[in-house]
Order: C-alpha cells, then sequence, then structure tokens
C-alpha cells in the first residue's frame, strides 16, 4: 500500500476499536464545538473540522467494530487528528511529488491555483446554507411532486419538516436541562468541593455525586446523550410512526467490511444519510442540520427519476424566480423598475434587469453543474473549467449582451417572450451598470477571483458572481443595517478590483468585511494591484451575531425568532453560537 492507504489503515484500526454509538456521539457533540475551534484542544491537528469529522464517523462505520473501548482518551485524539491532518494532507504532496517551486512549470502552477483549492474547499466545507433557506428549497423544488413523494416515502413535505423540528426541540431540550446545572454554578461548587477534598479523578465522583447532578455527570462523561432517541421513551404528543419513517429513511444501512478503506474523498455515508440506528427503536442524529441536505438530496434524486429529468429546468426556473423575489425586496423602498425574462432583440432572452435612478443591475441565473473535482491536476482543471464555461462563462457572455447595447445606444428596447415591448431604457441616464452572476452552487476560488478562468477582455470591469443563498444574506444585512442602494453600488465598484489577487474561500467573508468595516474594505480594493488581499475565514462571525441577534437576519418565515437574542438558549436548527460548557476527554 502507498503512504496514504497506510495512514488510513492505521485510522481504521484506531477508530474500530471503539462502540459504535460513544463513539459516533463523541464526534456528533464535538461537531457543535466547531465554534471554538480556536482555543479547544479537541480541534487542535484539524484542517477542515466538519468534514473531517463527517469522515472520522464514516470510516468507523464502514469498517468492523471491536468495540473494546468508550471515547478517545485525549492522547487517542491527539493521534487520531494528527493522522486526519496527515490524510488531507496527502493531496498536496501528491501534487507537489517532491518538486520546488522552480521545479513546476508555469502551465502547471496555473493549473495546482485552480486546481489546489478548488479540490480542498470542494471536500472541506460543508453546506453554508441556513435552514430557513434549505427548508424553502425544500418545499418549493418538490411541491409539484407530493404526490408521488407520499406514496414513495410515507411522508408528506410538511412531515418531513415537522420530523427536524421535533428533533432539534428534543436535543435543545436536553441540552438545556444538562446545561441548567454548569449555568446555576453549582457543578463548579461541587467539583471545587471534590477537588479540595483531594479527589482529583472524576470518575471517583460518582460515590460522592449529589442525585441533581447525576444526569448532568452522565452529559459529561457521554455527551452524545444529547443526540440518543428512544422512540419508545419520547412523552411528547407526536407520530412516533411518522418519526420512525422520517429517521429510517435517512439511516445509513452498515456494511462494515474488514479492511475496507474509505479515502478522504469518497461519498461519505454520513453525509448522505446523517442517521444511526443502534436497534429498531433507538436511533442517534449524527448531525441535525445535515438532515435537512439529506432530505433535499434524496427527494431530489428520487424527483429526477419520476419526472424524467424535468426537475432540473424547474429548479432553474425556481432559482430565477428566487432571485428576482431577494432583488425586489430589498428595492421595494426604491423607484425601481424590475425585468424579468425578457430580450432585446426579440430572439436571446436575458434573465433579470433592475434599473433604479441612474443604475443598472444586469442578472444572469445559472443553475448549471459543479461535478466533483479529481485528484489528477490535469484532468481536474479539464472539469472544473468545463462546469464553468457552461455556468459562470455562459451567464457572463449573456451580461456581455446586454452590456454593450447599454453602452452603444441611446434608447433601447425590452420585450418579452411574445415579442411585446415591456418598456425602454434610457440608456443616458445611467451612471452605474454592473453585472451579477447568480449560482445555485458554490464554485469557491474560481467563483470569488474570477480571474483564474473568467474570459474576459482588458481593462473592462469584473462581474460579481455570487452563490443564491449568500446573496440572499448579503442583502438581508444591507436592509438589516437600513442601507440604501448607494452602499450596494459602493460594494459592486469596490468588489470589481479584488479580481486578481483576493484569496478567500467563502465570498460571505467579503461581504461581511464590507458590511462590518466598509473602509477597510474600500482599502484594501484600491491598493496595489500586485497586493494580495487574504481575508480571515472567521469574518462571517458579525452575520451570525444578526441572525442570533433579537429581530434575526429578516428571513421569511423565520425560525425560532422568540429565543433569538437569549443567550442562554441553544437555538436548535441553524449554525450555533459558542457556548461557555468545556467538553472534556475520557
Amino acid at each position: 500500500m502507498n503512504t496514504l492507504e497506510n495512514k488510513i489503515a492505521e485510522l481504521t484500526d484506531l477508530v474500530s476499536e471503539y462502540e459504535t454509538k460513544k463513539f459516533l456521539g463523541f464526534i456528533s457533540f464535538t461537531l457543535t464545538r466547531i465554534g471554538e475551534r480556536e482555543t479547544s484542544p479537541l480541534f487542535t491537528h484539524l484542517l477542515s473540522p466538519q468534514m473531517q469529522l463527517f469522515y472520522l464517523g464514516s470510516l468507523h462505520l464502514k469498517n468492523p467494530s471491536k468495540a473494546t473501548k468508550i471515547i478517545p482518551s485525549k492522547d487517542e485524539w491527539d493521534r487520531i487528528t494528527i493522522l486526519l491532518k496527515e490524510i488531507e494532507n496527502n493531496y498536496f504532496e501528491t501534487v507537489i511529488n517532491g518538486r520546488t517551486p522552480d521545479e513546476v512549470s508555469e502551465d502547471e502552477r496555473k493549473k495546482m491555483m485552480v486546481c489546489m483549492p478548488t479540490f480542498m474547499t470542494y471536500f472541506q466545507n460543508g453546506k453554508l446554507s441556513y435552514v430557513e433557506q434549505i427548508i424553502e428549497r425544500i418545499e418549493r423544488t418538490f411541491k409539484k411532486y407530493e404526490k408521488e413523494i407520499i406514496q414513495k416515502f410515507n411522508l408528506s413535505l410538511s412531515d418531513f419538516i415537522d420530523c427536524f423540528d421535533f428533533i432539534g426541540e428534543e436535543i435543545n431540550a436536553k441540552l438545556n436541562s444538562f446545561m441548567g446545572v454548569d449555568r446555576n454554578g453549582e457543578w463548579a461548587v461541587f467539583t471545587e468541593s471534590m477537588i479540595s477534598q483531594g479527589v482529583h479523578d472524576p470518575s471517583q465522583w460518582l460515590e460522592h455525586l449529589p442525585k441533581e447532578f447525576e444526569e448532568f455527570f452522565e452529559f459529561m462523561s457521554n455527551p452524545g446523550k444529547i443526540f440518543e432517541f428512544k422512540l419508545n421513551d419520547l412523552k411528547l404528543d407526536f407520530d412516533n410512526v411518522k418519526l420512525k419513517k422520517f429517521l429510517d429513511s435517512l439511516t445509513y444501512i452498515q456494511n462494515p467490511q474488514k479492511n475496507s478503506i474509505l479515502y478522504y474523498t469518497s461519498l461519505l455515508p454520513l453525509m448522505e444519510k446523517p442517521v444511526y440506528k443502534a436497534n429498531d427503536s433507538e436511533y442517534l442524529i449524527f448531525h441535525h442540520n445535515q438532515m435537512l441536505t439529506s432530505i433535499y438530496e434524496m427527494l431530489y434524486s428520487f424527483c429526477l427519476d419520476i419526472s424524467n429529468g424535468k426537475i432540473h429546468k424547474e429548479r432553474d426556473n425556481l432559482l430565477e424566480n428566487k432571485t428576482f423575489e431577494i432583488f425586489s425586496r430589498f428595492f421595494q423602498k426604491e423607484k425601481a423598475t424590475l425585468y424579468s425574462s425578457y430580450n432585446l432583440d426579440k430572439h436571446s432572452e436575458q434573465d433579470i434587469l433592475v434599473i433604479s435612478k441612474g443604475l443598472a443591475l444586469i442578472i444572469e441565473v445559472k443553475a448549471g453543474k459543479k461535478r466533483e473535482p479529481m485528484r489528477d491536476p490535469s484532468k481536474s482543471y479539464d472539469r472544473i473549467g468545463s462546469d464553468f464555461r457552461d455556468t459562470i462563462q455562459f451567464a457572463y457572455d449573456q451580461c456581455l449582451r446586454v452590456e454593450n447595447a447599454l453602452e452603444g445606444n441611446e434608447n433601447i428596447e425590452l420585450f418579452n417572450s411574445r415579442k411585446e415591448k415591456l418598456g425602454i431604457i434610457k440608456t443616458k441616464k445611467l451612471y452605474n451598470v454592473f453585472s451579477i452572476i447568480v449560482t445555485l452552487d458554490r464554485f469557491g476560488v474560481i467563483q470569488n477571483d474570477l480571474s483564474h478562468l473568467l474570459n474576459i477582455e482588458d481593462n473592462v470591469p469584473y462581474p460579481w458572481a455570487v452563490n443564491i443563498d449568500d446573496l440572499e444574506v448579503f442583502l438581508l444585512m444591507l436592509l438589516k443595517r437600513k442601507s440604501n442602494v448607494r452602499d450596494l453600488i459602493t460594494f459592486l465598484s469596490n468588489r470589481e478590483r479584488l479580481h486578481g489577487r483576493l484569496v478567500v474561500d467563502d465570498e460571505l467573508d467579503t461581504c461581511a468585511m464590507f458590511y462590518e468595516k466598509p473602509k477597510d474594505f474600500i482599502t484594501a480594493c484600491r491598493t496595489s494591484n500586485d497586493t494580495g488581499i487574504y481575508l480571515s475565514p472567521n469574518l462571517t462571525g458579525i452575520i451570525e451575531e444578526i441572525y442570533f441577534g433579537k429581530g434575526g437576519l429578516g428571513f421569511e418565515n423565520e425560525r425560532y425568532l422568540d429565543l433569538k437574542g437569549n443567550e442562554g438558549v441553544l437555538n436548535m436548527g441553524a449554525p450555533r453560537k459558542k457556548t461557555k460548557i468545556r467538553m472534556g476527554y475520557k
């Protein structure tokens, strides 16, 4: 076996030593602590915690468990996470193959600059959308096929969402029950008294433990307990038959095989099915939020088959409609005119055009496709380039057609698909013209810095290419601050200067910097073109503050609004704030 396979084999042996339910519960709770990765020893060696922890759990499930241990000690966890780091680094080592930068050709270097960050972003990052966005996508995308969905799964769309909510509320209730002891400070008094008596080993505290601390002590020694569900023990008035069907639809069916190597870039079972079934009535929720993404992917695959592929076109139309709604809401207090499905020459249809007080936004929307990048940079570069051309480049070419028309004519007539006139654009009154490309998927570095692959003429402004969910969040942030259209113009006119020198995985980091530190953002954009711009991955903290603050971010049908602003409550169904509880080792 090669070095990579040796490391995976060693990691497999290590994780197989643990009892499945307790080990998966330990990882599940660790996933909830990702917000503390800068300070928690759990994450010292983890480069991309979410995907690495999903990989770790999936590796355990794909191989037989010896079940001789419960959860890792500190030293054991260090060895496990160091191996995870070495496995991830193997990709870089494979691509460079021991060569120095001087030994890499310019053509290879160009491909590496595209392939390596695209590869790592694809496999490192989980879904970054808020639950409101995924739920809306589920409800709108599959509404037409609900009858068939009920026949297949014995669950309606609302059943799927209700079960998801119920599980979240149960987890929240358990955590807050356990956390109550810690918040009242009583646990600290008890632990200090044990230490003052010379009893330093927590396992020896049991004989002195007051009854009211028993559940909390069990939680501290087995934090995954909050994700365990026993259907027979649920006392709340909920349909357990539906809940069981829901859980079973998202349960990974174990098929452990001896020496079954699962590569870091393989399809991870727990990403696809994030529920572990211990027995017929006992389940462990590996990752609550992932359930929504899994529901969407599962239903999309089902509807793709029964619709003979028609759902692709319907998804595209829904994406365009959603984009139109986002801009309509942003411009609702402005004297703006929005056009959709329009054309300039009665033949070539365009998506969306916004005209407002000297501003023109040319918006093209593309669902497109983003295939998994390959490990071989040469082959991967061709695939990445093909997907980019079919989506972002194609959308830009459509934007450019309108840009050129606005520059070359005094007045432009717009028509609908029936060749009926929609209106006349007086181009002399347009002082600011921007092109915006809205995508369904995130393309990572090649979307955030279009200089890598976009075919564009010299000295021509770059468009803004943004994922639909990031677009919605950013415009909601501006509305929340009561920002006007001028702020959007300031952002777009400066954002286009960053291409060719921006290093960032998440476009929302760019948006968050503009929102929180607009002067620093503008200064960075207007510095020398030779100066690289590196943005911290922690900039989106301001977005979390807004989302969890009083009143929320502003989504339609935003969830848990009555809990937001309460620091002591875990808001289930959404990314989570840091909490003060400390996760210990066995």
